[in-house]
């Protein structure tokens, strides 16, 4: 018999001897090709073991991930009123020093305050106090004193993610959004107690916590750019991804 036989490379058989002529044994599965007989040129038999192959389909090879991106920078806007002003940097810059943040000019920005750290710029010194040598975060409240006002702008990377570490009592905190504001129902659900409360300025005000009723006050929203003094009966380290 010339050719190999079609039980020698069917899908149950594992291989049997069959004679090869100028006809090729080849034969496709989905697992593959089950065999591969070259032709021979010329009136001669010749005996070869023909064996069905069960061969797995190629592997994948593993995607390459995209490189990471770079984090988009964005613009901010703070307005800063006559006299003091509760701020959040909602995006900093690499250098989030005083002389980068606030400039030099003191009839803009004389005095910045945060919990348990200050800075006044003194004309001929350049920022003087305990905050000058540590930046600011976006997770702080501060408080800045304008004699004129007028916009604070602030060019830099918003964070992925923020902590919070809320003691019991006051802290002052930054809310840093991607959207001009949240109902105050959205920041840190799950968080509250009754009696907690969050303490604005101005137009903000304030809000306190109530068991069965959620928030209750004329703070109704938390906005970008501003700052907050939130009271806690109970202390908690939590993680806010900004909205």
């Amino acid at each position: 018999m010339f050719g190999c036989p079609e039980e020698a490379c069917d899908g149950d058989s594992f291989g049997s001897w069959c004679v090869v002529a100028t006809v090729p044994c080849r034969k496709s599965y989905p697992y593959g090709l089950a065999t591969q007989v070259i032709d021979i040129v010329g009136p001669y038999v010749e005996w070869m073991y023909c064996a069905n192959l069960r061969v797995p389909p190629p592997s994948t090879p593993p995607s390459t991930p995209p490189p990471p991106s770079t984090p988009a920078l964005v613009s901010v806007d703070i307005l800063l009123r006559p006299g003091w002003s509760f701020v959040a940097f909602n995006a900093l810059p690499t250098d989030a020093s005083l002389d980068a943040l606030l400039g030099t000019n003191a009839t803009f920005t004389r005095r910045i305050l945060t919990q348990g750290a200050a800075a006044e710029f003194v004309p001929g010194f350049g920022w003087v106090g305990s905050l000058a040598s540590v930046g600011v975060s976006v997770t702080r409240l501060y408080k800045i004193f304008s004699e004129t006002g007028g916009v604070l702008a602030v060019v830099g990377t918003p964070p992925a993610r923020v902590e919070y570490t809320l003691n019991i009592g006051y802290t002052w905190i930054g809310v840093p959004l991607t959207v001009p504001s949240i109902a105050v129902e959205d920041f840190l659900p799950g968080t509250w107690q009754p009696g907690d409360r969050i303490l604005g300025s101005g137009v903000h005000k304030s809000a306190r916590f109530f068991s069965g009723l959620g928030w209750v006050g004329e703070l109704t929203r938390i906005y970008a750019g501003v700052g907050y003094k939130v009271y806690k009966s109970v202390a908690r380290t939590i993680e806010f991804e900004p909205l």
